[in-house]
Parts: C-alpha cells; sequence; structure tokens
C-alpha cells in the first residue's frame, strides 16, 4: 500500500515583543485540503543539531506552543495518524522572538515549498484603520468585533456579504473546490477583477496556489478594509489597474507583543513555479 506523502506549508510571522521571557514558537495545524483544524498533532521542536528541546500537541483548535531554550536555529516536526511525520525548514528564532506558523499536513504528494513571509513593522498597522474608521472614508470596515460575531473558518469568507467582493474557491488537484478563495470584485461597469492584496501594508499576489487563506487565519486578523475600486482607496494603496483594493491588518498576538511582516519571500515564488513544472512532468 502506497504511504501517504505529507506537505508541510507553513506560513512564518516573526514577532518581536517588548517584553519576554523567552524565545518561543507558536502555530496552528491545519489540514491542507479542508483547512480543518487538526488536534492531537504530535510537534516537536529540535535545535541545529538534531536534539529535541521541546515537545507538544495541538489542542481542539489545532493550535501549539513550544519554547526554545534560547536564541538559535531550529526546526518544527509535526506527525499525526494518517500523515507522514514532516519537518520545517530551519526557523532562525532571535533573543526574546516568538515565531509564528500556520502548518498545513496533507495526505497526499503536493511539491510545495514552504512559503516562509518576514517582516518587520513598526506595530501601528491597526492605527492606519482606525484612523480612516473613525473618519467614515469610503471603505467597508470589518473590526475585530464583527470578527469574532462570525462564525467563519477562513479569512476570506469574512468578505462575504461585502458589496462588490467576489470570492472564487480554488480546486484542489482533481477540480474539487475547496475553501480556499481567490477574492475578486464585480462591478456595476466593469467585469469581474482580482482585488488587489495588502497584508499589514504590503502588497501580497493572489495565484492560484497562494490565497490569503494560505497567509491568514482569522483569529489573527485585528482587521479589515474593502475598497470597491482603487479610485476609492487611500492613496498609497491605488494601483493604475482600477480593480478594487482589500487591506487585512494583524492585531497583536498577546499584550506587550507586536506583530511584524514583510513581502512574500521569493521562497513563494519558487515554490509555484516547483508545482508547475512537477505538475507538467506527469
Amino acid at each position: 500500500m502506497r504511504q501517504p506523502a505529507t506537505a508541510l506549508v507553513m506560513l512564518v510571522l516573526a514577532t518581536v515583543p517588548q517584553q519576554a521571557a523567552s524565545q518561543a514558537v507558536r502555530g496552528r495545524v491545519v489540514d491542507h485540503a479542508s483547512s480543518v483544524v487538526l488536534s492531537d498533532v504530535h510537534v516537536r521542536l529540535t535545535d541545529a543539531m538534531g536534539r529535541e528541546t521541546g515537545r507538544a500537541t495541538t489542542d481542539a483548535s489545532g493550535i501549539f506552543r513550544l519554547r526554545a531554550p534560547g536564541d538559535g536555529r531550529y526546526r518544527v516536526h509535526a506527525s499525526l495518524i494518517g500523515y507522514d511525520t514532516a519537518a520545517s525548514d530551519t526557523l532562525a528564532i532571535g533573543r526574546h522572538e516568538t515565531v509564528e506558523l500556520l502548518i498545513r499536513l496533507s495526505v497526499d504528494p503536493v511539491p510545495l515549498m514552504p512559503i516562509v513571509v518576514t517582516t518587520r513593522h513598526d506595530g501601528s498597522r491597526l492605527a492606519e484603520f482606525e484612523r480612516r474608521r473613525e473618519l467614515r472614508l469610503t471603505g467597508h470596515f470589518i473590526t475585530r468585533r464583527e470578527i469574532e460575531r462570525q462564525p467563519v473558518a477562513t479569512a476570506a469568507e469574512l468578505l462575504i456579504g461585502v458589496p462588490g467582493v467576489t470570492l472564487t474557491p480554488v480546486p484542489d488537484g482533481s477540480g474539487v473546490p475547496t475553501d480556499r478563495y481567490i477574492i475578486g470584485f464585480r462591478g456595476r461597469t466593469t467585469n469581474h477583477c482580482t482585488a488587489h492584496l495588502f497584508i499589514n501594508g504590503s502588497e501580497v499576489t493572489q495565484l492560484g496556489i497562494r490565497t490569503v487563506d494560505d497567509l491568514l487565519v482569522a483569529d489573527w486578523i485585528g482587521g479589515v478594509e474593502v475598497y470597491p475600486s482603487a479610485a476609492l482607496a487611500p492613496v498609497e494603496y491605488r494601483r493604475a489597474d482600477p480593480c478594487g483594493v482589500v487591506l487585512f491588518w494583524t492585531r497583536d498576538a498577546e499584550p506587550g507583543t507586536s506583530w511584524s511582516w514583510i513581502k512574500v519571500a521569493a521562497a513563494a515564488a519558487f515554490a509555484g513555479f516547483a508545482f508547475i513544472l512537477t505538475r507538467q512532468a506527469r
């Protein structure tokens, strides 16, 4: 019988606490195909010499937390019955730093390289959001309180019901639609177009193998701004293409910490290229 292969698709967000007692790795494990959270996953942390430095089990929400004994380079290993054990690429963890991971496990071979997002941010991301919301500008604003009231599984589903927004399911390898979505807009006088997407001010290109649902989970989001056309968006987020703009802003992981983001690393582009080549070779 063929042993199931496992793909580990990760998002890494370096968060730099203002005050923290130690280094840590924290994250969530979900099923790659369905995005359903996976509980009872065994997660281990190993150092550069391959020695185990910590272990944990995901809870009912798929969440785990591991403490690192010091700054350095580590790997995360995740295993669950029905899935092959998977290991992350090496993670550089700085002193008093927490690294956030979104781990996707699959029982089918999915030739994707880990997606790594490394950023630096001044922590004022939600200040922009609140200022524009209070001024009642032209956008549609979704607050953290509204997010907590919405029983949605993915980041894109927060936009259900927002005027003009369309969510197009991304099919899996067999053509079956998944609950990962490309966000778009449908205007009164224009055809459907793919939205300009920003996370904490950094632009992220939506591709068939990378959606906002691969980059964010609803729990991490502090606010969302939706502008049905580029002309209505804040000037710094306007593009030549007139399609609408969606701004996602993450919230602080915990009191005294700030999350950080930059643009998606080149590894994501390489992952897409490798995926296409592999599919063509079959």
